[in-house]
């Protein structure tokens, strides 16, 4: 199948070797889904990039980046940023400018690869598993909270360390596609006016031309499995988890009403509000990440049993509204935080308005550090919430 416009591409679903002609110079695709989804985007991106930099400005707030969570959401706001920005160039150039109809010149030939595929992808697998991190450390910090690993979680410093793996593993998984096509420039008459233009003529490397199959058969079936199926497994089984967990810790609070013990009831309700609106994130997430995957796996059983399962413009359509509304998913994340998150409202609102800080600790909010329930076990946990768990604003 051919490159579809945004995130996740599927470049090169179709991998058998006579599926990349050498005959003509480079096209774009450029169907009327494609134009769409290219304007679409565009905006889309736009208006993506500016709600995850507010996003990045709140949760760099000093109150508010001393919790590992909200540190992993920074990272992952920046990841899923860049994952939009990448192809931004591309889809302006060539759709909104109107170039698709014409050669992409030679210029353009390996920077569109790279803009629209494969760094994309390398961003994607990085939001992809930052988003497992974040259920992972909720997670622990929740349902595990005096485990050794809990405090280990609790710290920026092992946040930052996870994130900085996370993004390694990204880049490496997917590096070597950079030097798997060879990109010969060239001068063809024009598509629109007949005049010589310049082009490109787009052909694997031999070694990749003559393993066509298998290389692009365990490529894809690796992705499916480590970037799209494995992650989503994971997190559909956390977040029930965690659901598990809040509806205890809801039961919880209202026993801890009949005894007037209000100050441990606020702390673990603003605990639940904080996991319950991480686990809409996450269950956002499945909602476009699920389709994506199927469409993966179906194009390669489609490949590698040679079965008619998706023709070329179903798949190219699918991938196109899959991959708008992975966009979508990342710009409703600020309004997520803003409905779901006190202090994420006031935090934001303080950027505009400035407001007296109490005398007491120096901010409107108090919230539990990372979340010190003991397992939600008993009427006595939050009683034996050591003090130095207790910190302002720590948490989103």
């Amino acid at each position: 199948m051919e490159n579809a416009t945004t995130t996740m591409t599927l470049t090169d679903a179709n991998y058998t070797a006579d599926k990349f002609p050498a005959e003509q110079p480079k096209l774009v695709p450029s169907s009327d889904m494609d134009v769409i989804s290219g304007y679409m985007s565009t905006a889309v991106v736009l208006f993506t990039v500016v709600t995850n930099c507010i996003v990045c400005v709140v949760l760099l707030k000093p109150h508010m980046r001393t919790s590992p969570t909200n540190v992993i959401l920074i990272a992952l706001s920046i990841t899923t940023t860049l994952t939009g920005v990448w192809p931004l160039p591309c889809n302006v150039y060539f759709y909104v400018f109107g170039a698709y109809a014409d050669w992409v010149p030679a210029g353009w030939c390996f920077v569109y690869e790279c803009f629209i595929d494969y760094l994309p992808t390398i961003f994607h697998t990085a939001s992809i598993w930052l988003t497992v991190l974040l259920a992972v450390q909720r997670y622990v910090s929740v349902c595990h909270s005096g485990s050794v690993a809990s405090h280990r979680f609790r710290t920026v410093y092992n946040a930052a360390r996870a994130i900085v793996g996370v993004m390694v593993a990204a880049v490496l998984s997917h590096a070597f596609r950079f030097a798997e096509r060879r990109f010969t420039a060239v001068v063809h008459p024009s598509r629109l006016d007949g005049r010589n233009v310049s082009a490109c003529m787009d052909q694997l490397v031999p070694f990749v031309k003559r393993h066509a199959d298998l290389y692009f058969s365990v490529y894809y079936v690796f992705r499916v499995v480590f970037v799209n199926v494995l992650p989503c497994l994971v997190l559909v089984l956390l977040n029930a988890a965690l659901v598990h967990t809040m509806r205890a810790a809801e039961a919880r609070r209202k026993a801890l009403l009949k005894y007037h013990r209000r100050s441990e009831c606020r702390r673990l309700a603003e605990s639940n509000s904080t996991t319950l609106m991480l686990i809409v994130v996450v269950g956002v997430f499945l909602l476009v990440e699920f389709p994506m995957a199927v469409i993966f796996v179906t194009l390669i059983v489609n490949n590698v049993f040679d079965l008619e399962m998706f023709d070329p413009s179903s798949s190219s359509t699918a991938t196109s509204v899959v991959n708008l509304c992975i966009l979508f998913s990342y710009l409703i994340n600020f309004f997520i935080y803003c409905a779901m998150s006190r202090q994420f409202r006031d935090t934001f609102r303080g950027l505009f308005v400035r407001r007296a800080a109490s005398p007491v600790t120096g901010s409107r909010v108090i919230s539990v550090h990372g979340t010190s329930t003991h397992g939600l076990g008993g009427a006595e946990a939050y009683s034996q919430v050591p003090e130095s768990d207790i910190r302002p604003t720590a948490m989103i």
